[in-house]
Order: C-alpha cells, then sequence, then structure tokens
C-alpha cells in the first residue's frame, strides 16, 4: 500500500559519486541532447522548446554546477551551429534557471516519486517561464521568431495590452507541455544507466535512499 506521506516527503539525497571522465562525459552528451533536439525543432518548426533537456540529465545525476557548465556551452555551441541569439550572454538565464532548479530539486528529492516529480516539472516551468519572458520582453518586444509561444503571445496581448503578462503566460503552458516530454526522453536515458546510485534518484526506485548527512 503506497504511504501518501512518503510520497510527499522531503529530504536530502546524495547524488551519485561519478568519476571525472564520466562527468565530463555527460556533460558532453546534455550539450549534444540540447542542440540536436534544438535542431530538430527548428527544423520541424515545433511549437515548442525542447533545449532544456541535457541540463535536466545533467543536474539530475553529476547536480546543478555541472548543470550550469551544460547550460552555458549548450548556448555557445547552439549559437555558433543554429541560432546567434544563443550568444547574448541574458539568454542563459533560462537554460542556468534549470540547472538549478532541477539540480536542486533532485538535492532534495524531488524526483524519487511521481507526485513530487509532477511538482518539480510544474515548478520549473513557472521558474522558466518568468525568467524567460523578461528577458524576452526586454530583448525582442516579447516575440522570438517562432514557436507556439508566439502566437500565444500575440494573442494574449491584444486582449490584454500587457507585454510581460502576456509572455509569461503564453511560456508558461507551452513549458509545462515541453518539460513532460523532455522528461519523458531523459528518464528513459536514466532508466538506461545501469548504475544503481543513479536509479535512486528516480520515481521508480523502492529501496531505501541514503540521506545526506551535514
Amino acid at each position: 500500500m503506497v504511504n501518501i506521506r512518503d510520497q510527499f516527503r522531503i529530504e536530502k539525497v546524495n547524488f551519485p559519486k561519478l568519476s571525472e571522465t564520466y562527468i565530463i562525459s555527460l556533460v558532453a552528451v546534455g550539450v549534444a541532447l540540447n542542440v540536436v533536439l534544438s535542431a530538430v525543432r527548428m527544423m520541424l518548426q515545433l511549437p515548442l522548446f525542447l533545449d532544456q533537456g541535457g541540463m535536466m540529465l545533467v543536474s539530475m545525476l553529476a547536480g546543478p554546477w555541472w548543470g550550469i557548465v551544460t547550460a552555458i556551452l549548450s548556448n555557445v555551441v547552439r549559437g555558433l551551429l543554429i541560432n546567434p541569439q544563443s550568444l547574448i550572454p541574458v539568454t542563459w538565464l533560462t537554460p542556468i534557471t534549470t540547472a538549478l532548479v532541477w539540480g536542486f530539486g533532485t538535492k532534495y528529492s524531488m524526483t524519487r516519486s511521481w507526485p513530487k516529480y509532477a511538482i518539480l516539472l510544474v515548478v520549473l516551468a513557472f521558474c522558466l517561464s518568468a525568467v524567460t519572458s523578461t528577458w524576452v520582453v526586454y530583448l525582442f518586444g516579447g516575440v522570438t521568431g517562432g514557436g507556439g509561444a508566439d502566437l500565444l503571445f500575440a494573442i494574449l496581448y491584444k486582449a490584454w495590452g500587457e507585454r510581460l503578462p502576456a509572455r509569461f503566460w503564453a511560456e508558461f503552458p507551452t513549458s509545462i507541455v515541453d518539460k513532460v516530454i523532455l522528461s519523458i526522453i531523459v528518464l528513459s536515458i536514466v532508466r538506461a544507466i545501469p548504475n544503481p546510485e543513479v536509479q535512486k534518484l528516480t520515481p521508480w526506485y523502492k529501496g531505501k535512499v541514503e540521506s545526506k548527512k551535514e
């Protein structure tokens, strides 16, 4: 029988002990995942983002600081290969936010049950929408040049006449759908990693997790 209290219990957990070589390889995979999914989105003109999966993967397994490294490298590579706008430093705030929210969410066991995982997804989508809508309005007036969020922004802006709230509410629902899809991809990758310490961070692990001692 499922214990409801256990499903929502917050506790500190240890990240897996990974070698430097493993972490560097993991960061490379994270960067590649971000760039490839971004290219696929642009090529297929999908009304999503699909550019935060690498930070979610790396931050979940190696912590938020390595997630930030992945975020910066991803934007540089994406800027050089796909979209020069990614080289603007203020745009790095979005992937850095993903690294921090997902990394610390994992550290405090938010990926350890499906209810907490769902809450973390919504929190991430909210934080990303707040951060991204701010710099998108500041730099581009609220329009980035593609995606379903731009269309929704145009509708909301015409109705409300306010750029920032219109951009936020255009970002938020799109971001939730986007992060659900990315979660399926990320969890599929994590599931395939034959490391018991990695599996302890996931919603399907049923054993006891060692809490981190201060």
